[in-house]
This record gives C-alpha cells, structure tokens and sequence, in this order.
C-alpha cells in the first residue's frame, strides 16, 4: 500500500496516514434538540460552508470535530473532497461519519489538506476501495491509514502552503474573469439577432442588390400556398372516407368554403423595417401551428423517442438525454398527420418558454404538449431564418407579453400563432442566414476557447500541488528544522501526555 520510493528532498520524512488519524467521540444530537451545532457535512462540501442545525433535525450520531482536523471523505473517494474544519463560530463542531479526520498536531493542517487533495494521492487512495462501482465505493480507513505520504520540514510547509495559495488565487481569478464571458457571448448573439432582424446587417448588402422581389410578393405567394395546401389536405381526408366523383366533388366545395384565411398584423405598435420588408403572422407563414400530444402514451424502453423540453438545450435536440420512447403503433396513432419531419420547427411553450429548434433530421419522434409544432412553408420560406427570428429578443420580448400561469408560465397556441415576424425578401433570407451563421461560428469557437481554458486551469491546479509535493514548488531551506526532529518531538510529547492520563486514571482508580 505504500507509494513509489523516491529520493525525498532535503530534511523530508515519510510517514503512514495512521499516524494522523484519530479516532473522535461519537455524539447524539438528538439528545440536545435545542442545541445549535456546526455540521460538516458531504453535502455541504461543495459549497465550502458547514451547515447549522438544531440536534433535533439531525438524524444520526455524528463525530466531534475541532478547528485545525482535515476531513477526508469515504464515499465515493473519486470526487476529491478533502475539507479543513475552520474556526470555531460559537456553536458545537461535529462532522460526518463518512469522513475520515485527521489531526495534524503541530503541522500545518492545510498543508495536509493540500497533500490529499493532490492527484497522485488519489490515484492511490482509489486503488483499494470496497463496494459495487460509483457512488456505492468507499474507502476503508484500516486500508487508508497504511497509505504513506510525504512530509516537508515545518517551515517549508510554511512555504509551500503560501505558494499554493498565491496560484490558486491567481487560477481562482481567471476562472471568475471566465465565468463572465459565456453571459458576454450570449448577449452578443442577442445583439447580432437583433441587428438582423432590424435589417442592419444587410444594409450594405441591399444597396447592392436593388431590384429584387419584395417579401410583400413573396408573402402573398406563401398565402396562396398555404390555401392550397389547406385544400390538399382536405381533399385528401375527404377521399379517405370513400367518397368519390360528383359526391366528392360537393363535398370538397363545401369544405374549400371553410378556409379561414390567418388574421393580418396589426402594424401599428411594430417599428419600422427596411425597405422590401414586410412584417408577417406566424401563422401567414406556416402550414400548421399546432403542440405535441396531450395524452401521456405507453411508454418503453427503447423505440422511437419521445422529447419533453428538457431534451431542447441550446438551439438543439439533445438525442442522448432522451429517456422515454415509444412504439411504432403509439407514435402512428397519438401524431396522425401532425408528424414531426425535417424542416419543421419546435417551440417551447411552458416554464423555460421561447426555444426554437429546427429539425435537422430524419429521425422519427414525437413529443409532449408543452412543445409547440410548427411546419413552415419551406419551399418560400427559410427555415433557419425564421428559427432565427423566434429565438431573438424580439420575439422573446412578445412571448414575454403574453405568457401567462404563476407556477409555470405558458405561452398559448392562439398567441404564438399571432407573433409578428419581420420577413425579408427570399434571397436575402439567406444571406442574413450565411452572415449570422458565420459570426455564431466564431462565438462557438469562443466557447470552446472558454472550456479548454477552465480543463487547463484544473491541470494547472494539480501540476501546481504536484510540484509542491515533490518538493519542487518553494526552494529548500538547509536551516530549516528536519521534519524527522519536529515528528520525534511530536512523538515524545504525546507520550508524555499519555503517561499523564495513565497516571491520573489510576490515581482515581485507587480512590475506590
């Protein structure tokens, strides 16, 4: 169980974890219900803050713990939680028993902690765990207290904890100067979708290209699409039902007369657009705006997927988070002819509102009722455009308006087919598509900039403890004390003081 043997630096000594391991009193806070205690707990490490609770709501016994123990936790020894039990804040520390406490005595405890958290001890603590996998091993503190470890002299652990800290300070720094950045990207992709749906980012291009047909025309073409496909539609139910010839024929005249044609914009509260624009329903602009399915299917364990909100992250389809699916018969008889194909796009209409996503793929899948259904008319209209203009602010700004609930607000059928789109001419559709598609790319890039500085910041992190526990962090000091000598003075005074207690135990011995 011990490490690899190498040659120590001057004046360092190894030592086992046992000889830093104690074993604390066991306390019932429920015994106490009143009192207040500090709980360190796993749960709590993540946040670097004990918790405070009264011995009432703590349910087992716990460990008592002092200021100065380093916590090494059993659970799961992969996740690296090593915590340093603080100063004392007026209330009683105790600690759960899934940590393994270790006293430091005259050593610098947080050098200790640092030790443990470096990689290459955990690589060893992991070697020899018990339980199953995941969250289910632990380490056994018999097996922990032979693992050996290195010791510095005190002063430079002094040292070596000073410099730890000064590039931990300066990597805390460029994490928090990183965390800024991704909200930085997204307003900036806000106000890219803006400046093109306002025209700006075409406006050179428009000047040279004077001439070509206005989204007016093209609107008028989609309008007189859409009807068509309304009829086809319906024609197509009508034959389904067997009808044929002059009885057909009456039937499907009397249907034709049904067509509503969609409620034109109010343009009176809308700002301006470019000249050639014209402002759009979404419903004008699409065949249907409908939702997913309103009854819970039959669901199994593999098939053809089935998409609740959750699974639409960041303009996408997150196929790998799908975890419901249904058969080929529930998905044929809960969509009919509302299947969802390449081309469409989905909408998200409840709780985190306001996400569309076009469908890039062939792929069969349905999908809940709090996703919005939307099938453009592709053949005149680009899709991405307008997948583009219903994640702008704009856009957003109308869900906004009319969402309504308190729990969960919703977005309404009636209303999103109402939103106001500002359409563009056909063919510089695409080219405000190509120009937003190209700055999106160097955006993405930025982000992936932004996770391989954070993945080389964790590595600068352990290279950092790596090297100080080599002892190639700080330079050696030949004046500083051996650790050997501060270790045997520690072990002569501890013997002392066990001498002390012996003898005090049996003076009181002798009284009875």
């Amino acid at each position: 169980m011990g490490k690899e043997k190498r040659k120590l630096p001057e004046g360092w000594v190894t030592i086992k974890m046992d000889e830093l391991m104690v074993k604390t009193p066991s306390v019932n806070p429920a015994n106490r219900p009143t009192n207040k205690y500090e709980l360190w707990s796993v749960p709590a490490f993540p946040t670097d803050v004990p918790e405070y609770v009264q011995g009432e709501d703590v349910g087992s016994n716990k460990q008592i713990v002092q200021p100065g123990d380093v916590l090494l936790c059993k659970i799961n020894p992969r996740i690296n939680r090593v915590w340093l039990v603080r100063e004392k804040t007026g209330f009683d520390q105790i600690a759960s028993t899934e940590w393994i406490v270790l006293r430091c005595n005259e050593l610098l405890p947080e050098f200790i902690m640092y030790l443990l958290r470096e990689e290459g001890f955990r690589h060893r603590l992991c070697a020899d765990l018990s339980g199953i996998g995941g969250s289910l091993t632990r380490a056994r503190p018999r097996i922990v207290g032979k693992l050996e470890i290195d010791l510095s002299p005190l002063n430079e652990q002094k040292r070596i904890v000073a410099k730890i800290e000064e590039l931990q300070a300066r990597s805390r720094r460029a994490r928090e100067a990183l965390e800024t950045v991704p909200d930085l990207l997204e307003q900036l992709r806000q106000s890219i979708l803006a400046a093109a749906f306002r025209g700006e980012l075409t406006k050179k291009w428009r000047k040279r290209h004077r001439g070509i047909k206005s989204a007016s025309e093209l609107l008028k073409r989609i309008r007189t699409e859409r009807r068509k496909r309304w009829e086809a539609t319906e024609l197509d139910k009508l034959k389904a039902k067997g009808l044929s010839g002059d009885k057909l024929d009456e039937a499907f005249a009397k249907q034709r007369k049904k067509y509503k044609e969609p409620i034109p914009v109010d343009t009176s509260d809308l700002p301006g657009l470019p000249e050639g624009w014209c402002w759009a329903g979404l419903e004008e602009l699409s065949e249907w705006v409908t939702d997913g399915t309103h009854q819970p299917p039959p669901f199994m364990e593999e098939g053809i997927p089935f998409l609740v909100i959750s699974n639409m992250v960041n303009g996408e389809i997150k196929w790998d988070k799908v975890d419901k699916w249904v058969s080929p018969e529930t998905y044929n008889k809960y969509t009919g002819i509302y299947k969802p194909r390449k081309g469409d796009i989905i909408y998200s209409t409840v709780g985190s509102y306001g996400v569309a996503v076009e469908v890039l793929t062939e792929q069969r899948f349905m999908f809940q009722r709090h996703i919005g259904h939307i099938r453009p008319l592709s053949e005149l209209l680009s899709v991405t455009y307008l997948t583009l203009s219903l994640n702008s602010s704009f856009t957003k700004s109308q869900a906004d308006k009319v969402a309504r609930g308190v729990a969960q607000k919703t977005v309404n059928l009636s209303d999103l087919r109402r939103f106001c789109i500002p359409l563009a001419p056909a063919v510089e559709q695409g080219e405000i598509v190509r120009l937003i598609g190209q700055i999106f790319q160097k955006s993405e890039a930025q982000q992936q900039v932004i996770v391989s500085s954070r993945e080389y910041l964790d590595i600068f992190d352990q290279s950092v403890l790596s090297k100080a526990f080599r002892g190639e962090l700080v330079p050696q000091d030949p004046n500083d004390e051996p650790a050997s000598v501060f270790l045997e003075q520690i072990k002569k005074k501890k013997e002392r003081e066990s001498a002390v207690k012996k003898a005090k135990s049996g003076q009181r011995g002798k009284r009875f």
